[in-house]
């Protein structure tokens, strides 16, 4: 399939930045670019601009109890006009919901409050939704085996 210069994707990359006079950007201005960006919160509200990110991959699973997660979104939403972000419940890199927040009842509230709370932008990592109580590399590509 070709592309053309009004295609929409979306490219996930792990650090940097696309400039808006790069060649990618010229050519594909609607390309989204999803960053996982590890900043303090003055280097990410002037890079972020800067550097014409369109999400950052929030954290909300280092904020296992409810006062810390309710300030974790009040300071998304206080820098929301400047820097957006994707908020799914865990990453490629946490644990899973088990293993975070307790059990695996507490991955449909956590996505509630990512989905309702957050800027719009949530999802889940792959294999959770299979509810294991503990992250695997074979519990992202299939589901639990059943209990007996």
């Amino acid at each position: 399939m070709a592309l053309s210069a009004s295609t929409t994707f979306t490219a996930a990359i792990r650090i940097s930045w696309i400039p808006s006079r790069t060649p990618l950007r010229q050519t594909y201005p609607n390309v989204a670019t999803i960053a996982e960006y590890f900043t303090d919160s003055a280097t990410l509200l002037t890079t972020v601009p800067k550097w014409n990110l369109n999400l950052i991959l929030a954290t909300p699973w280092d904020s296992r109890f409810v006062p810390q997660l309710r300030e974790y979104l009040k300071y998304i939403h206080s820098v929301s006009e400047h820097v957006r972000f994707f908020m799914p419940i865990t990453s490629h890199d946490s644990g899973s919901p088990a293993q975070e927040f307790g059990s695996v009842e507490s991955t449909i509230p956590r996505y509630i409050a990512a989905a309702l709370l957050g800027t719009g932008a949530t999802g889940i990592t792959q294999g959770v939704e299979w509810g294991s109580p503990k992250r695997s590399i074979s519990s992202a590509s299939s589901p639990p085996a059943p209990r007996r």
